[in-house]
């Protein structure tokens, strides 16, 4: 029952979250990123993940 989930989790698609130049160059993509609130909120819930991770791994 758990590969199933495994395979939809890891299957790569593709997301169309919003209009715009995804292929510019590295400048407009790091611009891109911090100025949409929706990458932070994505960059903020790795960060939590990791430090909630380390703590756990940290005892």
């Amino acid at each position: 029952m758990k590969k199933p989930l495994a395979v939809a989790v890891l299957a790569p698609a593709p997301a169309f979250a919003h209009a715009g130049n995804h292929s510019a160059n590295f400048a407009q993509n790091i611009t891109h990123a911090l100025s949409q609130p929706d990458h932070l909120l994505a960059a903020l819930a790795v960060l939590a993940l990791a430090y909630f991770a380390y703590r756990l791994a940290k005892g």
